[in-house]
């Protein structure tokens, strides 16, 4: 992007430099809520976490459609790559030319992104059976729940990126995300 208004994209070494600081991956106002509550035997439990704030330079996969021939794209070029009906799209043109993929896919504005969130990160809903009821099985407690992990998020980025793996992986070519359930039942004797 011409930011110096010269009508060239130039570098660091001149006085008018289109290379402009957008930020830095650190996370920035990084916090948490947990609350809970009970009435009438019945209780839960929950916990979100975020950040508002953390800039990520996408990279690999999730940035470069074709970087690979042989691997999977990334959905989210579909319909956002430049064409001649589409000049003014979100990505570049797609091409698996490893010269115009290089000039196409150098650090660009478009690849860096704001990794704010917010996640449901642990939520537990509970019910306690009333003590005379329990008393009858001859239990002194009888608690039943449904317990889950991750099972809730808003994202700016919404492409398959988990935002808690943050700049250390942008590809995030780890492990899946993955939530969790579990229902359970605590028994007194």
């Amino acid at each position: 992007m011409d930011v110096a208004g010269t009508g060239n994209i130039t570098s660091i070494g001149n006085e008018k430099s289109s290379l402009v600081y957008k930020g830095d991956g650190t996370p920035h106002f990084v916090f948490g809520l947990n609350m809970g509550a009970s009435w009438k035997g019945f209780d839960l439990s929950a916990f979100f976490q975020g950040q508002f704030k953390q800039s990520i330079m996408r990279s690999s996969w999730m940035a470069f459609p074709f970087q690979a021939i042989y691997s999977n794209q990334n959905p989210a070029f579909l319909g956002k790559t430049w064409t001649t009906s589409n000049p003014n799209a979100l990505f570049p043109r797609l091409t698996v030319n490893p010269s115009r993929a290089a000039w196409n896919y150098a650090n660009n504005d478009f690849m860096l992104q704001n990794n704010r969130y917010i996640r449901l990160k642990a939520l537990i809903v509970g019910y306690t059976v009333p003590q005379k009821i329990a008393a009858r099985m001859k239990l002194t407690r009888v608690r039943v729940y449904f317990s889950g992990n991750d099972l809730w998020e808003t994202a700016h980025i919404k492409d398959g990126f988990d935002p808690e793996m943050g700049e250390a992986s942008v590809d995030n070519n780890g492990y899946p995300y993955a939530r969790t359930w579990s229902f359970g039942l605590n028994v007194g004797f």
